[in-house]
């Protein structure tokens, strides 16, 4: 698995939220450029689809923390300034995409200037990041849900709206499966956080709701999560599956950017 980070600046004042539908619009062009019969399958994928999106993020520099972060717009209408310093970017999640990432990262950086939505950024670099597997060792994790994100459950309308473990992981799980394989035993892995993984803190809220297209909408949660594990062996399936979600996302419409999380191991907490 591949990630692809654009950074650059925006070429004037415009006023914008949730980009994940312009991103993948972009995405899928470039890759109509160079494979158009892999455009076509991509637009309609038989299974979970083999790439995410992480939609358009601005910088913002913290001058009590003394560094900056790459923030993911969410709010509808929010003024961004001419010159400011914005992030997008998507994941290639298997091979067939991933084989074209030195192409799609020719594309970027030929254009020099590239259009999301209505959005001209100027290219300053092209990142590109191969999916690294972690495995740590400790008794608690903290989980960023960066993007808004929901959950899927089989025979009901209805999404699920907080980061309960046990259905995060069979997220993790499902997709990842989906991809590789090195298939995880989905049972085995259930009964395991159903019993040794468990939520201690949280600050979670659900987002406005976010038009993508054709008069859809859709609500997700924000904010963060701190899990608590009972051993060793499950810190690192922890945090073996949470390094693949960086990756992927997780939850519904990936593809168009919901569901884009960070995650650090807490100090060893004393039990």
């Amino acid at each position: 698995m591949i990630e692809i980070k654009v950074l650059g600046q925006v070429t004037k004042n415009v006023k914008t939220g949730f980009t994940g539908p312009q991103v993948r619009g972009f995405f899928l062009k470039i890759i109509k450029e160079i494979d158009e019969d892999l455009a076509n399958k991509l637009h309609n994928p038989d299974k979970p689809t083999p790439y995410a999106v992480k939609p358009l993020a601005r910088y913002r520099y913290s001058e009590k923390e003394g560094k900056g972060y790459y923030i993911y717009i969410i709010n509808n209408n929010d003024n961004i300034s001419e010159g400011t310093q914005v992030s997008f970017g998507f994941s290639l999640l298997s091979k067939e995409v991933e084989n074209y990432w030195y192409q799609i990262m020719e594309k970027i950086l030929y254009n020099g200037i590239v259009r999301v939505g209505k959005i001209d950024v100027v290219v300053n670099s092209v990142k590109v990041n191969k999916f690294e597997l972690k495995m740590v060792e400790s008794n608690r994790f903290l989980v960023k849900f960066k993007t808004p994100t929901f959950f899927r459950k089989i025979g009901n309308p209805y999404r699920y709206l907080f980061p309960d473990p046990v259905v995060l992981l069979a997220s993790i799980a499902r997709i990842w499966n989906s991809l590789s394989n090195d298939k995880i035993d989905l049972e085995s892995l259930l009964n395991k956080a159903s019993s040794g993984i468990g939520v201690v803190m949280h600050n979670v809220r659900t987002s406005k709701a976010i038009e993508i297209g054709e008069g859809r909408k859709v609500i997700g949660f924000i904010g963060k999560c701190v899990y608590e594990v009972a051993d060793k062996d499950l810190s690192k399936l922890l945090s073996r599956l949470l390094s693949i979600a960086e990756f992927t996302n997780v939850g519904g419409s990936r593809s168009l950017g919901f569901g884009a999380i960070e995650w650090i191991p807490i100090k060893q907490q004393s039990t």
